[in-house]
């Protein structure tokens, strides 16, 4: 132990840190249910802020440890009007999704990345999209 600690002593570092820490600057988007982020945020003690008191969907925007929940444009759309789910979650995504009458198929795992029928185009009830994740 004594040999150990010796060999082991030698390549500790004895200089103080003196490296400033930088303020997290990362920013992070989620899409979600209104109800669901505000609840995870609370949960995890992150000051989060909402900028709309209607509407059931938002966009959550972290950065510095701070939240800040938007209404989003992306799940508001006209009644045969595809929403562009992209960013979201699966379940999110197929819950919207279905809502509007869509049915839905999926490949991979993870966010949603891409789906088959363009955001924005028009639609028909019944008809399939296909959600791809990563």
């Amino acid at each position: 132990k004594e040999i150990s600690d010796h060999i082991y002593s030698r390549f500790i570092s004895t200089a103080p840190l003196n490296e400033k820490l930088t303020p997290d600057t990362t920013l992070y988007s989620y899409y979600g249910v209104r109800n669901d982020l505000a609840s995870i945020f609370n949960y995890l003690n992150i000051p989060s802020t909402d900028s709309s008191s209607s509407g059931f969907w938002r966009t959550a925007t972290i950065k510095g440890n701070s939240a800040g929940l938007n209404l989003t444009s992306q799940a508001v759309t006209g009644a045969y009007i595809t929403p562009d789910v992209k960013g979201m979650g699966l379940k999110d995504a197929v819950y919207l999704l279905e809502n509007k009458g869509f049915r839905t198929a999926v490949s991979g795992k993870g966010r949603v990345v891409n789906q088959s029928i363009t955001a924005g185009a028009n639609f028909n009830k019944g008809q399939k999209i296909i959600l791809m994740l990563n």
